[in-house]
């Protein structure tokens, strides 16, 4: 596989690339995996078709005219890749859902992400947003490593910065705070956190720091429903902030507002709240799972997601430590300053350039 990495930081303004004979598919969800494509399409001059993540159909994924290259911009469009896929350049995020057994799948659902598995083996080229998530596509999917290459995903730095000055209460949110920025998958480990904190209130030296939770539950209400249910009987339901529905300029200032951020998911592809929060000099508490600890570079404080007493030490020493707080902060800072959505952009256009110059020689055999 091909390793990409960090170079010298870019302006903060999108630069667009060339045009390229690329159709790239944008999703109009509203996660991190949703944001990549809309990142990128501000950066390449390239096609674009706007289509649903959850009901997207076949006709969705045919490369407009003019074009032919076609770039799917997540794993669950594996999918619609035809029987010769070698016009198609497919992201990765992670393997989650297809590999790793952390919810149960219906049987339907089940067939899809196997027509998923399968689809990413047909495809030309396969981006991968981190070394780890490139490791799993090989081991557990039998990707040969030369139809990958890993690029990670950036930040906007005129938005996700450190130096901005914020109102102290825009959005609502209490004075200090932990904050967790995502879905409530179970994968998530959201129950673990708040097992974390109960420990963290229980102790002799409690520091009662309240949590701040952004953004919507997920797929399904009966996440949200699974963390309540969890939050009553740990009597901590008045001690979690819900903030759906946040822009991207309400949540830089909420990332700066923290403590810190925590991230105690079992496994993550990338883990796009770990580069915004640091780049806004937020520090980082995260799991050491999946490509937490390569995507935080050393800059964040982790953690066995497994071990609620483990996170609540954490969480004390960072609420009761400024000094800690700043080190963090800074190691963080130093972390995210390359890694820029135009940095990714620059990259995925490279792939495009190899993969339509590699599609121009087959046809001249």
């Amino acid at each position: 596989m091909t390793d990409t990495l960090p170079g010298p930081p870019a302006s903060d303004a999108p630069r667009r690339a060339p045009m390229l004979a690329t159709t790239l598919v944008v999703t109009t969800e509203a996660s991190g995996i949703d944001r990549y494509a809309r990142e990128l399409a501000k950066r390449l001059d390239v096609t674009t078709v706007e289509v649903p993540r959850y009901t997207a159909q076949p006709q969705n994924f045919e490369p407009r005219p003019g074009t032919r290259l076609l770039h799917l911009p997540n794993q669950h469009f594996g999918r619609f890749v035809p029987k010769d896929g070698r016009h198609v350049v497919i992201t990765v995020h992670d393997l989650a859902r297809m590999c790793f057994p952390f919810e149960p799948e219906p049987a339907d659902a089940r067939r899809r992400l196997d027509a998923d598995a399968d689809g990413l083996r047909r495809a030309g080229h396969l981006i991968c947003v981190s070394s780890d998530t490139a490791r799993d596509v090989v081991e557990r999917l039998g990707v040969l490593e030369d139809r990958i290459t890993v690029i990670p995903n950036g930040h906007d730095p005129a938005v996700f910065c450190a130096d901005a000055s914020d109102p102290p209460t825009t959005p609502p949110r209490p004075p200090r705070y932990f904050l967790y920025v995502g879905s409530e998958r179970p994968r998530k480990n959201l129950v673990g956190l708040l097992r974390a904190m109960r420990h963290l209130y229980d102790a002799p030296d409690s520091c009662d720091v309240p949590l701040v939770k952004v953004g919507p539950a997920g797929r399904t209400s009966r996440f949200r429903e699974a963390l309540l249910d969890e939050a009553d009987r740990l009597d901590l339901r008045e001690s979690i902030t819900f903030l759906d529905g946040v822009s991207d300029t309400e949540l830089a200032a909420v990332y700066r507002g923290a403590l810190a951020l925590v991230v105690p998911s079992l496994h993550e592809g990338f883990g796009l709240p770990v580069l915004e929060a640091m780049a806004c000099g937020c520090p980082v508490i995260a799991s050491d799972a999946g490509a937490l600890p390569e995507v935080a570079g050393g800059a964040a404080r982790l953690v066995d997601p497994h071990d609620p007493v483990t996170i609540a030490a954490a969480l004390h020493d960072l609420a009761s430590n400024e000094a800690a707080r700043r080190d963090l902060a800074q190691r963080g800072l130093d972390v995210a300053r390359p890694l820029t959505w135009d940095l990714a952009a620059e990259r995925t256009a490279a792939v495009y350039r190899a993969r339509l110059e590699s599609l121009e020689s087959a046809s001249h055999r």
